[in-house]
Formats: C-alpha cells, sequence, structure tokens
C-alpha cells in the first residue's frame, strides 16, 4: 500500500479550503471475460469485491467527516459493482455516468461544476482514464492498479487548459493484499 498524506490528517489539510474533493476509485478484479464475451459485462471476481471492501474501510478514514458524499459510477458492470459496495459503506446512492466509462472528463466537467466545496465525489472508473485525469489535473503520474484509490483536492472549473496546477493530489492508495 502506498500512502501520501503531507499533513497530520485529511481534515488538517482542507482547513479553510474552497475546493472539493475527488476521490478516482478504479474498480476491483472482473473476470476475464464475460458469460456472452460482452466487455460491458463482465463481473467482479470474489477476490475483486474482497479487496474493495477493505480499500472502502481504508479510505472511509482518509475522507473527512465534513464532506458530503457522492459516488459517480462508470456503466460497465464491474465499475457500477464496485460502486454499489462504496455505496452500502456509506449509505449513498450512487449516479451512473456514461462520461466515466467512455473517460471523457470534458463531460463530467458541467457536473462537477454543479458540486459545492464540501462535496467529496467517488469516481468509479477505469485505467487509463483515472490515470490520465490525475496526470492532468495534477501533474502527477500515478498507475492505478485494480481497487487502487488517489484523492484530489479540486476546485471545479480548474480543468482548463493551463489551471491544472489548482488541483492537489491528497493521498494514493494501491493495495497489496498478501494472498
Amino acid at each position: 500500500m502506498v500512502l501520501d498524506l503531507r499533513y497530520n490528517n485529511v481534515e488538517e489539510k482542507l482547513t479553510g479550503v474552497e475546493k472539493m474533493i475527488l476521490v478516482f476509485f478504479r474498480h476491483g478484479e472482473a473476470e476475464d471475460v464475460s458469460p456472452s464475451g460482452d466487455d460491458s459485462a463482465r463481473k467482479l471476481t470474489e477476490k475483486g469485491g474482497k479487496r474493495t471492501r477493505r480499500m472502502c474501510k481504508i479510505i472511509t478514514k482518509l475522507i473527512p467527516a465534513k464532506c458530503r458524499l457522492q459516488i459517480w459510477s462508470s456503466p460497465l458492470i464491474r465499475a457500477a459493482e464496485t460502486a454499489e459496495i462504496l455505496s452500502e459503506r456509506w449509505g449513498v446512492k450512487v449516479k451512473i455516468h456514461q462520461a466515466v466509462g467512455s473517460g471523457d472528463f470534458e463531460a463530467l466537467k458541467p457536473n462537477l461544476a454543479l458540486c459545492q466545496k464540501e462535496d467529496c465525489v467517488i469516481i468509479v472508473g477505469h485505467q487509463p482514464f483515472l490515470s490520465e485525469w490525475t496526470n492532468h489535473l495534477t501533474g502527477v503520474n500515478l498507475n492505478f492498479r485494480k481497487s487502487a484509490a488517489a484523492a484530489l483536492r479540486y476546485e471545479p472549473g480548474s480543468a482548463n487548459p493551463g489551471d491544472e496546477s489548482l488541483s492537489e493530489l491528497l493521498w494514493y492508495i494501491q493495495p497489496n493484499f498478501s494472498k
């Protein structure tokens, strides 16, 4: 597990900050091939569900209690199932966004612009999109393994060309569970 916190806790880092939090969460391990052969229908494996639950437990401790949570997901089954596990943990309804599945951050920006500074939006998605978005917003290259998560301090509207430096990486966690 990799954890990058530059402050004693996330609450301290967010004090007085006028920005929301984005958490990019990669879906858990999925079956190699769905029974229908359709990639979008691939379901989480038992291992994928267990790792997602473990990661959920860990990141629960890193999300400030003051945040108003939202969970957005790709429509692909493996991401939607991952999002449902997070939803069960926090009691938050999952919103499906086609743009998460297609990797279209430009299409997500109007939705993000409607969020408030106290919001924490968890976006359950896929590689390579999560890495690309993180790099675009922070300039940091991260590789999201399955069930990995990263949190950014994000100002809606900051994803305009040249404004990427307005987003900041808060933490990044890769699952590293022994077999």
